[in-house]
């Protein structure tokens, strides 16, 4: 009879674990993951702001500023005088000059298509042009970097004509260092 009372006092004991393990420990978990995960889109937030700041010279060109036609990857002569016009300032700056390839959300032009299967492809290879065509005016080839994004950082909604336009870009940055 003496023990009776330890046994129904462990008992309620490892009902009360057992009943926190199943209850509450996944809530807690949840949470304790949830917390972290804020803090990391909080940080994520805090380095975009940052990289937002420390733009030092940025210059965007529409395609139809830069190349004759949608299949053309040879700069107009305006296009090149206005890149020409940059470079002095470009090279005043130190660090690694990015041109960035944007493109809308159409489907590549078909007679492309075997070159240029998508919009990475496709975008990236505008970027390159310039960045060859800067290279040629004295830019260093370790500062130039090219990337395409495709249709994934649209600057306008692509349900217009007008808003595909602007979409369909090159972007030239230097960031401060």
């Amino acid at each position: 009879m003496k023990f009776l009372g330890w046994i129904i006092a462990l008992i309620f004991i490892a009902i009360f674990i057992l009943f926190y393990n199943f209850k509450y420990l996944p809530v807690e978990t949840e949470r304790i993951k949830q917390t972290d995960e804020n803090r990391m889109w909080q940080t994520q937030i805090q380095e975009l702001k940052k990289a937002k700041e420390q733009v030092a010279f940025k210059k965007v060109f529409t395609f139809d500023e830069l190349f004759p036609g949608p299949t053309s990857f040879s700069l107009m002569p305006k296009s090149e005088t206005a890149l020409r016009a940059i470079v002095p300032e470009l090279q005043k700056l130190s660090g690694a000059i990015l041109i960035c390839g944007h493109t809308d959300n159409t489907t590549v032009i078909s007679s492309l298509r075997n070159k240029y299967p998508t919009n990475w492809e496709y975008s990236t290879a505008k970027a390159i042009v310039v960045l060859k065509y800067l290279e040629s005016l004295g830019i260093k080839s370790e500062r130039l970097v090219a990337t395409g994004y495709a249709d994934t950082r649209p600057i306008e909604d692509n349900k217009t004509k007008a808003g595909r336009q602007k979409n369909r870009r090159v972007e030239i940055i230097v960031r401060s260092p």
